[in-house]
């Protein structure tokens, strides 16, 4: 690996592969309620607004609305008159190339300290368990689950060979507010739970339904419990959401949607701008969040929340063709800070903005 590569790729223990990108790092979208329990000199985060705390606000970031699969049973007939389908074929124009690549959203990242303290506290506290690991390459992924749908959290520690510059700044992405959540089927539980083993944890608003653990590093992440679990269970069953901070939330879900092929999963919410997208019913949603001065009880955290748009996001995604995938999303007008190339540690990576110039990264993994 080469001083400027940054960290590696590899593949998860269950065959799917966990991107994570070039050292990267913040999400967006936290709440003051939690500066009021930690440093307020946060340079990469800003706060998760006041409306994202309680009941449904849990909801609004993560728990969408329970409801029924769509009837969309196609009718089959054996024989189809030649003008229906004309019309058919009028009305939805030829075929469109081949189908859009795979994708998987695969690794949410933080920075830590001491990686090896970090997977201590991760698996032994928290109870999230080891999906790959490559010491070697300074690389480790951390589910709630071995396998999963959802994305494993994936702790950097900065080292010097990254090169000066990337070093630098990924010490100064090391604690605060990160917009990671996991979910649990019982809050109070797991928050008891987390208290004996000596975590710090909170729990925001009366409904007892969201809450907060933080790392030995400071890096603070979500619990969110879901209004009506179907069992009671202590412990995080999956790493739902992560947030990302946009000028035009709506504009930036369009993106996932119709640029990523995400879908649309609307929160159970009177507030505007708090849906979540997901490329598959377990897979960990992105949460475009657009700050607003009204839902901030300090300006500075309006104004920090606003300086991180444009950032690296600390969001990965996986496919097994990127070419062919890039192909598409240039086709659809996805702007690319660096296209596909091969990497040094084996595999091949590229790199995309959002409309606010967030960056994701996108890897592909060769046998």
């Amino acid at each position: 690996m080469s001083a400027a590569s940054g960290p590696v790729f590899p593949k998860n223990s269950d065959g799917r592969s966990s991107c994570g990108s070039s050292p990267c790092g913040k999400r967006s979208a936290r709440s003051p309620r939690c500066r009021r329990s930690m440093p307020t000199s946060d340079r990469r985060r800003g706060a998760l607004p006041r409306v994202l705390e309680g009941p449904s606000h849990a909801r609004a970031v993560v728990l969408p609305r329970a409801r029924r699969q769509a009837a969309r049973g196609v009718r089959r007939h054996v024989l189809v008159s030649f003008r229906l389908l004309y019309a058919l074929r009028m009305r939805l124009g030829p075929r469109r190339g081949t189908p859009m690549a795979k994708l998987e959203l695969t690794d949410v990242e933080i920075y830590v300290k001491d990686l090896k303290a970090a997977r201590a506290f991760y698996t032994k506290k928290i109870g999230l368990k080891v999906r790959s690991s490559m010491p070697k390459w300074g690389y480790l992924a951390l589910g709630a689950t071995k396998g999963g749908e959802d994305a494993a959290l994936t702790p950097w520690q900065p080292v010097p060979e990254w090169g000066k510059e990337m070093y630098e700044s990924r010490l100064k992405m090391i604690g605060g507010v990160t917009g990671i959540g996991f979910i649990t089927n019982d809050l109070k539980r797991t928050i008891a739970d987390l208290k004996k083993k000596g975590t710090k944890t909170a729990v925001d608003g009366e409904s007892q339904t969201f809450g907060r653990f933080t790392d030995p590093d400071g890096n603070v992440l979500f619990l969110a419990q879901p209004a009506k679990p179907k069992i009671r269970r202590a412990g995080v069953s999956a790493l739902g959401f992560v947030t990302v901070a946009s000028r035009d939330s709506k504009k930036t879900g369009e993106f996932f949607r119709r640029a990523l092929g995400m879908r649309k999963q609307r929160a159970e919410s009177d507030e505007e701008g708090f849906d979540s997208y997901q490329l598959s019913p377990k897979a960990t949603a992105i949460t475009p969040f657009t700050p607003r001065k009204d839902i901030y009880d300090n300006p500075a955290d309006y104004d920090a929340d606003m300086a991180h748009i444009g950032e690296e996001t600390g969001i990965g995604f996986t496919t097994s063709g990127i070419y062919r995938l890039q192909e598409q999303l240039l086709a659809k007008g996805v702007r690319f800070k660096e296209k596909a190339e091969a990497q040094d540690w084996g595999g091949i990576r590229a790199r995309f903005f959002d409309p606010d110039d967030n960056v994701y990264t996108l890897v592909e993994y060769k046998a």
